[in-house]
């Protein structure tokens, strides 16, 4: 099952555990939609959409790859079973920076 099958017309509420909230949505096979809904700092975007490629670990568990227009690349860990996140953000200068936590299915 593709984690757009498994999400259709619904949202990932995600939250961090330095308390920022997001919500991912999967439009379609390819296209996906982040939106910040609460943060502790200041970004330069609200809400973006764009393309992503997904691998299935296995049953519920997912890795989602994405590039931000900032320069960016996210790759997002899913795992259904104890609906927990866990995320590498790579910025254009290399820079990593890690981030876990949990998510409803909203």
């Amino acid at each position: 099952m593709t984690i757009y099958e498994r999400t259709r017309n619904r949202k990932l509420e995600i939250t961090y555990e330095d308390g920022s909230i997001y919500d991912l949505s999967f439009l379609s096979e390819t296209q996906l939609k982040w939106e910040l809904k609460s943060a502790l700092s200041d970004w330069e975007f609200t809400e973006f959409e764009t393309s992503y490629i997904f691998f299935e670990i296995s049953d519920g568990v997912y890795t989602v790859n994405w590039a931000e227009h900032d320069g960016h690349s996210v790759s997002l860990n899913i795992n259904f079973d104890t609906f927990m996140v866990s995320a590498e953000d790579t910025s254009s200068a290399s820079e990593k920076n890690t981030y876990s936590g949990s998510f409803e299915v909203v």
